[in-house]
């Protein structure tokens, strides 16, 4: 009990946290705009913690933050069941504030294939942080098309299967997070 209380009391005191320790959890939010053709260009954000932030979800937990950028081809046929429009897309990653060598450790933040805009995945037609129809999805190698939240756009809600005009951009925002573990069964 002393021991925890002293550590308390050096955090308040000193107003320093415990050393964050490995990454666990990760959110990504995805921007994409129209390229001028039928492709898009867009970046990919991802915000890692460690693996205390899942008991609160607080900011504190945050590690690191890596900064992805992505272009795409439109593909010929629906992405995937729920999908209307899809793109076959390459990440890269530009920047990051990580501690030396977390990079290694996460294998996901540039695995990304595909993007696609669609319905919403059942589990979020009645809950979400913007009043939406559109879900957005994303591909990985060996996991196939993952729900990946819902999406926004410059101009207010439309549906599905008016969503791409070649005009609109779109903020795709997470509802789920990822765990970095090493069994990607874990992935959402």
């Amino acid at each position: 009990m002393r021991t925890w209380l002293l550590q308390v009391m050096v955090v308040i005191l000193c107003g320093c946290q415990p050393p964050l320790s490995d990454v666990r959890w990760a959110l990504d939010t995805l921007e994409l705009e129209p390229d001028g053709t039928d492709g898009i260009v867009g970046t990919q954000q991802w915000d890692l913690f460690d693996e205390r932030w899942e008991r609160a979800q607080r900011d504190t937990r945050q590690v690191c933050t890596v900064e992805a950028i992505f272009v795409g081809e439109q593909t010929e046929t629906p992405a995937c069941a729920r999908c209307v429009t899809g793109w076959d897309v390459r990440v890269s990653i530009e920047a990051h504030d990580c501690p030396e060598g977390t990079l290694d450790k996460v294998d996901v933040l540039d695995a990304m294939t595909g993007v696609a805009l669609g319905e919403l995945a059942p589990r979020l037609e009645q809950s979400g942080p913007v009043l939406t129809s559109l879900g957005g999805w994303v591909r990985f190698p060996d996991r196939g098309w993952l729900a990946h939240g819902w999406v926004s756009t410059t101009s207010g809600d439309v549906a599905p299967t008016e969503a791409w005009d070649g005009n609109r951009s779109f903020t795709f925002l997470p509802a789920f997070a990822w765990e970095l573990t090493e069994d990607p069964s874990t992935v959402p």
